[in-house]
């Protein structure tokens, strides 16, 4: 999904997980316990607040549980975002 969405994005490892990192960490991800975790960081969760909110969010993250459908349309919609805010943070 990230590669779809961040044209020339690149996977590594960052902070113990799988990361997809353009010039800068974009997106992170991980699975633990009964949770599929997304951390696009506090800028990618406070974007979408309101559409996240039946998920547990933390600082920069958001919990999907695992015994529901994940919501890929909105996950590619926050990694494109991501896209946009790191592209805009170039510019200035």
């Amino acid at each position: 999904m990230a590669h779809e969405n961040a044209p020339g994005v690149r996977e590594s490892i960052s902070y113990g997980i799988p990361t997809f990192k353009l010039e800068r960490n974009l997106v992170h991800f991980g699975a633990r316990g009964r949770y599929v975790s997304l951390y696009p960081l506090s800028s990618g969760v406070d974007a979408f607040r309101e559409r996240l909110r039946e998920f547990k969010l933390g600082r920069g993250t958001v919990q999907f549980p695992q015994d529901r459908p994940i919501p890929c349309g909105l996950i590619a919609e926050i990694v494109r975002s991501r896209v946009q805010q790191e592209s805009d943070r170039e510019i200035k």
